[in-house]
């Protein structure tokens, strides 16, 4: 019995740890975006660099710096949309490139899902940039 709660506690921490450097900069996305999907603040967070820049082109400065910013950001976010929701239509990987074109559901403010590309940059097994191509 104690065995089993200590493979489970072991299990959950490992499921909470940040990513890996090992993981490849697919697989970083992938936990970002699963975590995004479960609204989970902390795993989200924990994909990205401390010093992570997003920005949306083609603005060529950052619309948001930082961890604590994001973190910040996205508790709103998430509180103000309960049911949103992300999906990779499209993937494209190339080194520590990864493109997607998303489909975002659940906005408060539309009915209609949202498409865009974002390109994120992997490095040392965190993403450390992100831009966002809205659609019209």
């Amino acid at each position: 019995m104690l065995r089993t709660a200590c493979i489970l506690f072991l299990c959950s921490l490992l499921g909470a740890a940040p990513p890996s450097k090992s993981l490849s900069p697919e697989q970083v996305v992938a936990r970002q975006i699963e975590a995004y999907n479960a609204h989970d603040v902390e795993a989200f967070a924990a994909t990205y660099g401390d010093d992570v820049e997003l920005s949306e082109l083609p603005s060529v400065r950052p619309a948001a710096k930082g961890k604590a910013n994001l973190k910040a950001d996205y508790v709103r976010i998430f509180k103000e949309n309960p049911d949103l929701h992300a999906s990779a239509k499209d993937q494209i990987v190339s080194g520590g490139w990864v493109i997607h074109r998303e489909k975002v559901t659940g906005l408060a403010d539309r009915k209609e899902p949202v498409e865009v590309v974002v390109i994120y940059q992997v490095k040392e097994g965190l993403i450390r940039k992100v831009w966002f191509l809205a659609g019209e």
